[in-house]
């Protein structure tokens, strides 16, 4: 019963309807359209985005690695070839020295048979005497073979 009185139309002594005609408002919303719109948020980089942007990135970067390791096995492989000749090479510039060492003593020699008889006659004059051919030759020979071998340890420093 003491619910009753506490009910505000009760205190101020009024009917409950015309409590309410007194203390509500009304309010008419007038709508220009009968159109509704729905405002929904989504996300603009959603998961799979994100994914497929990574793993386009990942893939653009192994592939430029992959390339890169080809490179540096092609390097490899060169140099590998490289030095593998690189014996046979110096074989043969050895070989190309050394015939052409030869051509320079048959020279020498050829020079040396056509110097012979001029050099006798004025020798005979002094009284002097030739040593022989052969001995003449080896001398040669060996003087030819002692300035290859300094011009090659010129050439090529230990």
């Amino acid at each position: 019963m003491s619910e009753a009185a506490d009910l505000p139309w009760k205190q101020l002594g009024m009917d409950c309807i015309e409590w309410y005609n007194s203390n509500t408002l009304l309010v008419e919303i007038y709508y220009e359209r009968m159109n509704h719109q729905v405002l929904t948020e989504s996300p603009s980089y959603s998961l799979v985005n994100l994914v497929s942007d990574i793993g386009g990135q990942v893939g653009l970067f192994l592939g430029m690695s992959i390339i890169s390791l080809l490179e540096f096995a092609t390097l490899i492989l060169l140099l590998c070839c490289y030095c593998g000749t690189h014996k046979s090479r110096k074989r043969d510039i050895e070989e190309i020295e050394n015939s052409s060492k030869l051509s320079t003593v048959r020279s020498l020699t050829l020079l040396l048979n056509t110097i012979r008889p001029r050099v006798l006659r004025r020798l005979k004059g002094t009284g002097k005497q030739l040593i022989s051919e052969r001995e003449s030759m080896e001398k040669a020979t060996l003087l030819f073979r002692l300035r290859s071998s300094l011009q090659i340890e010129d050439r090529c420093p230990m």
